[in-house]
């Protein structure tokens, strides 16, 4: 994965190294959103993305999205996501960098995946007659995910 950052890094840059001295960890959220979260470097997310779909889907332009999604009703606990963006094809994108470990980060993973499912379907509409379009969650982690057993 790291590798493949720099791949993508070199590709963009055109082999220009960096200044000697002057390196971001991208696997802090400051770095990470910095890199690749901003309308500048938005080439860079797309890169990264198509990068790890490896031609199983291709990602030609984005969105960036809120990072701060209300829950439905006041009560209800908001999510707060890495990077969140839509593609051309309305899809959603959630990237989360995880550089610890987290002993229930599948269950936000699954709470942050559903609440942008959520979000699609129309209100007020009593037929379930609607197409809801994909949520990918990508985890940039530094630390191994471990799946609960059913």
């Amino acid at each position: 994965m790291i590798r493949s950052l720099f791949l993508i890094y070199e590709k963009h840059t055109k082999g220009h190294s960096p200044p000697v001295g002057r390196y971001m960890d991208l696997l802090t959220d400051f770095g990470f959103k910095k890199v690749f979260g901003t309308e500048p470097n938005k080439d860079l997310l797309i890169a990264f993305l198509n990068e790890l779909f490896k031609g199983r889907k291709v990602i030609r332009d984005l969105v960036y999205n809120p990072q701060e999604k209300n829950g439905p009703v006041k009560e209800y606990r908001k999510a707060i996501f890495d990077l969140t963006c839509t593609g051309a094809d309305g899809e959603t994108f959630i990237i989360e960098v995880q550089r610890a470990h987290q002993k229930y980060f599948t269950d936000r993973a699954v709470f942050y995946v559903a609440s942008k499912l959520y979000e699609q379907g129309p209100k007020g509409n009593k037929e379930w007659n609607f197409d809801l379009k994909k949520v990918y969650l990508i985890a940039v982690m530094d630390s191994t995910l471990t799946i609960p057993s059913l």
